[in-house]
């Protein structure tokens, strides 16, 4: 993540890697943004980003994650805080 690709920029945030160097590359601004629920959730409560720009929010292990002990609450909280106009997709393998 974190290249340039015909003018999309793309951006990893997960837990494990450095917040410092994910921050960074978020500030450069973003298209698009794989992210883990957890690390979003970091940056959020502590008003490194803010969701009001999100037009799309997409789930991958949609079920997986769900049924795992605290994903829910965070997808919850994360698609509160989304534009109304946004549209969810959530994926499933």
């Amino acid at each position: 993540c974190g290249r340039h690709y015909g003018g999309v920029w793309a951006t990893c945030v997960y837990g494990g890697g450095n917040a410092g160097e994910q921050l960074r590359k978020l500030s450069w601004g973003s298209h698009i943004v794989a992210a883990t629920p957890g690390r979003l959730m970091d940056f959020a409560d502590k008003g490194d980003i803010s969701f009001e720009r999100t037009t799309y929010f997409v789930l991958d292990e949609a079920d997986r994650m769900l049924d795992m002990e605290g994903f829910q609450g965070d997808v919850d909280t994360i698609s509160k805080q989304i534009r109304p106009e946004r549209q969810v997709l959530f994926f499933s393998a």
